[in-house]
């Protein structure tokens, strides 16, 4: 997982970039965000998985840009609904002590020559990943997605399919609560990243592929260390 986390970072092309801003109240955010989570998820954090960083996300939205070819299945098809009150008094509390949290990564940060990178990591067998890259106060942006020994993305409709994708995405608001210096050094930020369109077959749409698009914005906290080490 580490060699994927620096692997992202290390292979961005600079097509659109965001200005960088340092604000010391993204620690306070981060904060706010870990301090409404459930017990369970803040001892994750503290665990040796997220030693180096933790990410969480704040939206995660999908945009299909061929939604109109999406074949509707039968099993989705509007039908009479009856809602029926049969709610215990026990039951409703329960439903309302059920825990909401954000979706955390594991995150990591490191400097390569003058470039700082920051990137976040999901998966096993299939996974996302994402990533900034701030040089000279100018941060760009990559998105990656891989299923295992399923070829199934395209970046054009001409190309052979690939059981991985690795795209350009577009940052903004992006603020970090200081430049990291040395290793060892902590820091928090949060960025939104808006990923370049891509394909991925799907039999769910006339044309037999879904083509898609990312808007991602994350909030971390992250202890800088040694690519090398």
């Amino acid at each position: 997982m580490k060699f994927y986390l620096i692997f992202i970072v290390v292979i961005l092309t600079k097509e659109s970039f965001s200005q960088l801003k340092i604000d010391s109240f993204v620690k306070k955010e981060f904060d706010s965000v870990l301090n409404i989570q459930p017990e369970e998820i803040k001892l994750k954090s503290k665990r040796k998985t997220f030693e180096n960083g933790i990410a969480f996300l704040l939206s995660y939205k999908t945009d299909t840009l061929n939604y109109s070819e999406y074949i509707v299945p039968l099993y989705d098809s509007p039908s009479t609904v009856t809602v029926v009150s049969g709610e215990t008094e026990d039951s409703s509390n329960k439903q309302q002590e059920q825990p909401k949290y954000n979706f955390w990564l594991a995150s990591e940060a490191s400097y390569l020559n003058d470039t700082l990178g920051i990137g976040a990591f999901i998966g096993f067998f299939s996974g996302t990943g994402f990533s900034l890259k701030v040089f000279e106060e100018k941060c760009y942006g990559e998105f990656g997605e891989y299923a295992d020994n399923n070829p199934v993305y395209k970046l054009k409709l001409t190309d052979s399919p690939s059981v991985s994708i690795e795209i350009s995405a577009e940052p903004s608001n992006v603020r970090l609560s200081e430049m990291p210096r040395k290793k060892g050094d902590l820091f928090y930020g949060t960025a939104t990243l808006t990923t370049n369109s891509f394909y991925e077959i799907s039999s769910n749409f006339k044309k037999g592929y879904l083509h898609k698009k990312y808007s991602i914005t994350f909030i971390f906290r992250c202890k800088l260390i040694d690519i090398n080490d």
